[in-house]
């Protein structure tokens, strides 16, 4: 049959990963953006009223491209982000 292995998805559950995915996103290219400018963690997380411990997070992520010589990727620091707070959590 054309649809045996087809399995539907949550379109609820899409839109908020998504809409979840995108705000991590716009906090990360904050966080960036206060970083050149030289803002310290608490700073940030201030002026964003954001949680510090995720701006720490993110500054984190951000330096660990920079220390494997990568080009900054909004999406690349999502990832190891993500990958950070997976491995904390454990």
């Amino acid at each position: 049959m054309l649809f045996e292995h087809f399995e539907g998805y949550d379109i609820q559950k899409v839109r908020k990963e998504s809409k979840e995915e995108g705000r991590d996103l716009l906090l990360i290219k904050q966080v960036h953006k206060k970083m050149e400018k030289g803002q310290v963690a608490d700073d940030i997380a201030d002026d964003l009223v954001a949680d510090v411990k995720s701006v720490q997070e993110i500054i984190e992520a951000i330096d660990s491209l920079k220390e494997r010589n990568e080009e900054y990727d909004d999406e690349k620091v999502l990832t190891i982000w993500k990958q950070l707070v997976a491995s904390a959590s454990l």
